[in-house]
């Protein structure tokens, strides 16, 4: 799988397979989105070695 997005009114979720190339619309109906836990559940700082390197100039 290569990734899952809703649409952006939320009744349609799109999912993508890489490989053999193919993409999947699910409609709902799906539980009613909380903003704060969907932003908990989709971030997480990347690892310290992928990190970005910012200089001291622009921190």
């Amino acid at each position: 799988m290569a990734g899952g997005v809703f649409s952006p009114d939320g009744n349609t979720l799109f999912v993508n397979i890489q490989s053999p190339g193919q993409n999947f619309a699910i409609w709902g109906p799906f539980q009613r989105r909380n903003s704060a836990r969907a932003r908990e559940m989709s971030y997480d700082a990347p690892a310290k070695q992928f990190a970005p390197q910012v200089l001291n100039k622009l921190a």
